[in-house]
């Protein structure tokens, strides 16, 4: 149903939020985006080692789950200073413009083919 909340998931996203704030004030954004950094590089072995047959995307996706999970950290250590909202609303124009051209271009394609 659109617009019902959970209020169960609504308490368990409000605990989420608090422990990652509770990380950065404890932690420090600078430790925070080393840890950031090796959950990125763990991230890109397990994605080459799945390329090579050596792991199953279970495992990508617990690596992924890693990033995630440091990415929001950062976020919410950052976002006050930096508006990361305002930079995700940036990348995702450039995202919707690039998919624009690329069905204007097959599209084109088509055509030509006819």
């Amino acid at each position: 149903m659109k617009g019902v909340v959970n209020m169960e998931g609504r308490r368990q996203l409000d605990e989420y939020k608090k422990m990652l704030a509770e990380a950065i004030e404890t932690d420090g954004i600078d430790f925070c985006l080393s840890c950031l950094e090796e959950e990125c590089a763990e991230l890109i072995v397990a994605i080459r080692h799945y390329y090579r047959g050596r792991v199953n995307m279970e495992r990508v996706i617990e690596e992924m789950a890693d990033v995630y999970l440091m990415a929001d950290m950062v976020r919410i250590g950052v976002d006050k200073e930096i508006g990361f909202y305002d930079i995700i609303k940036k990348k995702s124009d450039v995202v919707g413009k690039r998919i624009a051209f690329k069905r204007a271009r097959n599209g084109n394609q088509e055509k030509n083919h006819e």
